[in-house]
């Protein structure tokens, strides 16, 4: 589904998952994570993509936590998401259709059973993937 060779993927590890983890895992056919949630900016989080995308040429992905916290806001999380839409070829204007029509492919996951209830409410069905 991912075009990777193993089927591992790297945890999100916030201040861990950063471009040479994520580009490592990636060329060593793994899914490498890159943690949105470590970057402020939009400069920051667009700097990062490209830094990986230079570092390795094999799929990865990027994790936008959604869980409450200090730094991470609403916001955060539009521009988070604007970012990877640009910076995987399409417009803002496309941002719903790229999503549902598995140009970017979207997985939930949760750490324990007590969140995966409010996980799966919280879900948007793109072309039948959901995970927990």
């Amino acid at each position: 589904m991912f075009g990777i060779k193993y089927p591992i993927i790297c945890g999100a590890m916030m201040w861990l998952c950063k471009p040479k983890l994520c580009a490592a895992i990636s060329n060593a056919g793994g899914m490498g994570n890159l943690t949105a949630g470590n970057y402020s900016t939009e400069n920051e989080f667009r700097d990062a993509i490209v830094l990986t995308r230079k570092l390795t040429d094999k799929p990865f992905m990027v994790n936008v936590t959604i869980l409450p916290s200090v730094h991470i806001t609403p916001e955060h999380h539009k521009m988070f998401l604007r970012v990877c839409v640009e910076e995987k070829g399409g417009g803002l204007e496309k941002l719903i259709p790229l999503i549902a029509g598995g140009k970017i492919k979207a997985a939930w996951e949760s750490g324990n059973v007590d969140t995966a209830p409010m996980m799966m409410g919280q879900s948007v069905r793109f072309k039948g993937y959901s995970h927990v």
